[in-house]
Order: C-alpha cells, then sequence, then structure tokens
C-alpha cells in the first residue's frame, strides 16, 4: 500500500499531511518559487503546476486567439460574453499544459494617464467585479485556477506612474480597490491572488499582513494561494528599502503569506533565511501547504501532464469559434460616441472611400498578447474591402505615424480623402512590442490624454475637406476630443479590439451588427 498523498480516495487535508513532513527543506523551498509554476518534485511524485498570462488571450504561444482587451470587455456591459471568453481561453491554455493563469486585472483604473488602463475593466469597482466573476468562473470552469491582479489599490498610482506608491485611505482602499477581488474570492472563488508591487499604508503589499493575512484570509476566507509579481519580493530591499538583506525580504513575505516568488529571492535567500534564524522550517509549511493543496485540487498528482509548456501553435488555437466570439466582443464593446444625422452606417455600395490613418492597415492588439500567426489579425483596411460591394473603390493613405513629428504624409492622405464619398478615419495608440515607440503598456504611462503625435492634425486637415468624416478610435485609454466633438459627424471608439477587430469594425459601419457598447 503507498503513502496517503497518493491516494486519491484520501480527502486533499490528509494527503498535505501525509505529504509534507517528507518533503526537505530545499524541497519546500522549490515549491514556492515560480518556475513558469510551481515546479514538480520527481523524488515525491509532485507535479508541476504551469501557469500563464490570459488578459486577454492564451499569452505564451503562437497563434491563440486574440480576443479585446480589458477595457474592451469592460464596454460590452455584458457579464455571459466574458464569461465565454474566460472559459475559452481557459481551453487554449490547458492545450498548452498550462493550469493557472495571472489573470485577470481587477485593479480598479483611477488614472487615465496610466499606461495600464488597457488591462483593466475600467473605473468602475461594481463593473469591475462583475466581469471579474464572470472571466474567473467561466476559465476556472475548465478545472483551471484563475489568479486575479495586483491586490490591491495598483490601479490608482501617485501621478499615474506604474507600479508608484497609492497612498490611499482605508475607507477609499475598501470602497473601490478591494470590491472586485471580494467579490473574486466570495463569489467566484478564486484559486489565487497576485500581491501588487505597491506600498499601501506605509507596508509593501507583499510584506502586508493587513491586506494578505487580516482581509484576504480572516475576512474573506480566501484559501488559495498568493504569488508575488515578479520582483515583488525583492523589491524589499532593492525599491521599498524595507530590510537589510535578501533573508530578510524572504521572511517578511513568508510571514506575510506570499506562497509563490516570481523571482529570485526565495530560490536564492529562502534557505538560508531559515539557517540564519531569520525563519523556522514550520514557518515555510503554511505556505507549501496552500500550493500542495491547488495541485491537488487540479488532480495533477493523477494526471500530471508534461513538465513543460508546448509553445507551438496548436489545433485547439484561434479556432472559427473563438474567432467568432473575439469578434462579437469587438462589436459588443465598441462605443459610438457619436453620429450626427445618421451618417451611420454607411452603404455598402458606396461609390467610392478613402480609408486613412497609422491605425488603418495596422492592428494594435495590446500588452501581454501571444505571438502573432500569419494572417492572424484583421486590419480596419481589410475589413472594410471585404464588407463593400465588388463595384466600390477603396483608397487607403496612412497619412502620419503614430508618434512621428513628420507631416509629409498628410498632403496625400488630404488628396485621397478628396476622390472619395466618405472617409474612415483610423487613429490612436501604438501598442507595437517592436520598431515605433509604443504609447501604452506596462510601464509606458502618459503625461497628457492627448491623441499622439501629428494625428490631430491629419484629423483637422482631412475634416477640412468637407467629405463625411467617421473617426474610428484604437487606443489603451482615453483621449480628450474636445476638438473633434465638435467638428467631426461620427466617433466610434473600438479600444483594442483584437485579431477580428478590423471585421468587427466594419460590420458597424456598414450596419451588419449594432455599436453597444
Amino acid at each position: 500500500m503507498g503513502p496517503i498523498y497518493l491516494n486519491p480516495g484520501a480527502s486533499i487535508e490528509e494527503r498535505v499531511n501525509d505529504l509534507l513532513p517528507r518533503l526537505t527543506l530545499a524541497e519546500k523551498m522549490e515549491e514556492l518559487r515560480d518556475s513558469w509554476g510551481s515546479p514538480a518534485i520527481p523524488r515525491l511524485k509532485i507535479p508541476v503546476m504551469l501557469k500563464t498570462e490570459g488578459l486577454h488571450s492564451q499569452s505564451y504561444s503562437l497563434g491563440a486567439t486574440v480576443f479585446p482587451h480589458g477595457i474592451a470587455m469592460a464596454s460590452t456591459f455584458d457579464t455571459a460574453l466574458i464569461n465565454q471568453v474566460g472559459k475559452a481561453t481557459a481551453v487554449e491554455a490547458r492545450a498548452a499544459n498550462l493550469r493557472a493563469s495571472w489573470s485577470p486585472v481587477l485593479d480598479v483604473a483611477r488614472d487615465a494617464r496610466w499606461g495600464r488602463v488597457e488591462e483593466t475593466y475600467g473605473e468602475d469597482p461594481y463593473l469591475v467585479s462583475r466581469m471579474g466573476v464572470g472571466w474567473i468562473t467561466g476559465f476556472q470552469s475548465e478545472n483551471m485556477i484563475a489568479i486575479p491582479k495586483h491586490f490591491a489599490g495598483h490601479g490608482e498610482p501617485l501621478g499615474g506612474r506604474d507600479s508608484h506608491d497609492v497612498g490611499l485611505s482605508d475607507r477609499v482602499m475598501r470602497e473601490v480597490h478591494l470590491v472586485p477581488f471580494r467579490a473574486a474570492v466570495e463569489e467566484a472563488h478564486a484559486g489565487g491572488v497576485m500581491a501588487a508591487y505597491s506600498t499601501w499604508d506605509a507596508t509593501p503589499d507583499n510584506a502586508s499582513v493587513e491586506l494578505l493575512q487580516k482581509i484576504l484570509r480572516e475576512e474573506w476566507g480566501f484559501e488559495g494561494v498568493v504569488v508575488s509579481d515578479c520582483g515583488g519580493v525583492e523589491n524589499l530591499l532593492t525599491k521599498q528599502s524595507v530590510v537589510t538583506n535578501m533573508e530578510e525580504a524572504c521572511r517578511l513575505a513568508v510571514l506575510a503569506g506570499v506562497d509563490i516568488n516570481c523571482g529570485s529571492a526565495y530560490k536564492q535567500s529562502l534557505v538560508s533565511a531559515v539557517q540564519k534564524g531569520l525563519l523556522s522550517e514550520n514557518d515555510l509549511d503554511p505556505n507549501v501547504r496552500r500550493v500542495l493543496s491547488a495541485k491537488f485540487k487540479l488532480g495533477l498528482f493523477e494526471n500530471p501532464g508534461p513538465e513543460k509548456m508546448n509553445w507551438d501553435k496548436l489545433p485547439a488555437y484561434d479556432t472559427p469559434e473563438h474567432r467568432a466570439l473575439a469578434r462579437d466582443v469587438a462589436i459588443e464593446g465598441s462605443v459610438l460616441l457619436k453620429n450626427d444625422k445618421g451618417l451611420l452606417p454607411l452603404s455598402k455600395d458606396i461609390k467610392t472611400i478613402a480609408v486613412i490613418g497609422p491605425n488603418a492597415d495596422e492592428a494594435q492588439i495590446g500588452d501581454y498578447s501571444p505571438k502573432i500567426a500569419t494572417n492572424q489579425l484583421v486590419t480596419v483596411l481589410q475589413g472594410v474591402k471585404s464588407h463593400v460591394s465588388a463595384e466600390s473603390k477603396v483608397l487607403y493613405a496612412r497619412g502620419c505615424d503614430l508618434l512621428s513629428q513628420d507631416t509629409s504624409g498628410i498632403a496625400e492622405a488630404v488628396e485621397i480623402a478628396k476622390q472619395a464619398d466618405a472617409v474612415i478615419l483610423v487613429v490612436g495608440d501604438s501598442a507595437r512590442s517592436g520598431g515605433e515607440k509604443k504609447t501604452t503598456g506596462e510601464n509606458v504611462d502618459g503625461a497628457t490624454l492627448e491623441i499622439p503625435g501629428v494625428q490631430r492634425q491629419l484629423i483637422k486637415e482631412i475634416q477640412a475637406t468637407g467629405k463625411p468624416v467617421i473617426l474610428v478610435l484604437v487606443n489603451g485609454k482615453p483621449f480628450t476630443l474636445t476638438w473633434e466633438s465638435e467638428h467631426i459627424p461620427a466617433i466610434l471608439e473600438t479600444w483594442y479590439p483584437g485579431e477580428e477587430g478590423g471585421n468587427a469594425t466594419a460590420d458597424l459601419i456598414f450596419g451588419d451588427r449594432n455599436p453597444a457598447g
């Protein structure tokens, strides 16, 4: 007869109680360090628990479905639809041997200059909580663990600067920033939570007994795992200077309840922290217990699977059903800000239409996206061409780059516009990971909410032609649109609309679907 912990008929508590004393100090450390998840320990047949990111896709693979980003999902106000996105994301993640996802972002975005607004479900704590519960329940329905982030107050950093101190009162934290996480724990039963980089009430979140023990576990009854954001434990020494060495950083994090450290702190210094007497080996047991419990709940001891994720393009990715879902979310999340005199929808039999702008033939999808497969993304120009009649003439000009001050391309765009019966003008942010500089994303914060570069000059000169203009915004955070709202007859906000954004935008412009965001 084998050990109790390998008996699937025993309770999880019995199995953990049997397994925990069998681990050496070094093996306990292994379970608490992140290596694309919690590692395996072959000696004891402890399986790996691999993790991914899944904010709007299975982020670590080639060709996974790219759904619209979080801010677009929130604009749908459709929790059932976002539940489907969570489920689809889980199906694709499981195909790659992944069982946990550091998602979704439940930060309440209270400073629009913050570069990570694109990842959030917006500025309202109730809406964020409803979207979060919808996504998490969908994702975890596939026997997966969702690990929402960043706990807590991360969406209102000082000066809009990513990961800066938050300086928030207890009332603001409880009435705004803790609301979505409480719903995730109490309603959706999220299997994990990620601690934020920031500091609250003079204590870094990764060392906060108040946040990670008293509120999260004692008040809300959370029983899952807490992970650090990458480098969060190290920051206790290197950035926040609340300790004098990394062993002390490990001590604070372990006792606060950080179960898995993304970074080098636990790997390099946790064992020595015990050897030097800063921690006892028993101090690690509650943290290890939670990690092992998660692996038992997922059934990994019975079905361990490969120890590494599959990075390749898989049949489960980007299926027709998932592409259709991505298109639906893009449609439902697009917001018609203005439509004077019924300019929209346009007729598909329009004689000549001009598609202009730096984002007209470039798909912007935002941070935490997978590696894109050939022909996976549909641009607005492609969408327009596939929607209009065979007799319609489609003209195109880029006009300007997203960030450049070069105006030399505007004249060509103006001439193109003059030839058309209507103009679709596509402007916005840059979310590219290579080449042109980004204007949104992690650690890419803004000082203003103005449209970048010379795009406003392009807008004004196209408007001056007198042609009907439909302004399409492709962006990760809001813009100031005072001039545009006064002078442009139709304005459509599409956010970062995912891989089917071009088709979804054309569906709306030509009346196949109604904008519902």
